[in-house]
């Protein structure tokens, strides 16, 4: 309401300067200009009543791109919100499911491997995390924000080492497979079932073909 209320205002104002000039002019008219006529004046009026309506057509449209554009920030930046708090509960859900493997297989010499509902919950990740880093790259490209900006490219840079060692997340376990057309099996040393106890600084992680 109040935005409304300065537009009214600045409106009215830009037709009064508009009215000012007008008069200016035709004073200024009367001082050089002999047997000027009230005609004169007359059309200097409907000029300035002319004039009026594209100014005001463009600032208004200006006025009206902005209060949108903060529209859009508000509403990419709640989204992102969401997302993020959704990706939080994504993350508790892929936790608990290799908690319960290693539970269950882990510490009776079976090899862990993804679960089908891990691949699912990675997926839904992956897309939570594609639409967050997309809402704001838009909106660090509309408010130029320099700091949003290095956000993200430190954002891109966490993706990518995210995504080349996700399956790698628990301190102290070993990479005992991969292959092309399967995907890791991860598991303590076997020999050693209290390595999962080490200081991270005191693990390797080893891969064999």
């Amino acid at each position: 309401m109040q935005n409304k209320k300065n537009l009214s205002i600045t409106l009215i104002i830009i037709y009064l300067a508009l009215l000012a000039v007008s008069i200016a002019i035709y004073a200024l008219l009367q001082l050089y200009v002999k047997d000027i006529d009230r005609g004169t004046a007359t059309n200097l009026m409907i000029w300035s009543a002319t004039l009026f309506p594209s100014i005001a057509l463009i600032y208004t449209f200006n006025f009206w791109r902005e209060q949108k554009g903060s529209e859009v920030l508000s509403k990419l930046s709640e989204d992102v919100f969401f997302r993020l708090t959704n990706l939080a509960k994504i993350h508790n859900q892929i936790y608990e499911d290799h908690r319960k493997i290693l539970l269950g297989k882990l510490l009776n010499n079976i090899d862990m491997s993804e679960s089908d509902n891990s691949k699912e919950l990675f997926k839904l990740n992956d897309i939570e995390l594609n639409k967050i880093c997309e809402n704001i790259h838009l909106i660090g490209k509309y408010t130029k924000d320099k700091d949003l900006e290095n956000a993200i490219k430190n954002m891109h840079y966490a993706l990518s080492v995210y995504a080349a060692r996700r399956f790698d997340v628990y301190i102290g376990m070993k990479v005992i497979e991969e292959t092309e057309t399967s995907s890791h099996s991860i598991a303590f040393d076997t020999n050693d079932k209290n390595e999962y106890l080490k200081p991270h600084s005191q693990l390797e992680i080893s891969k064999s073909n």
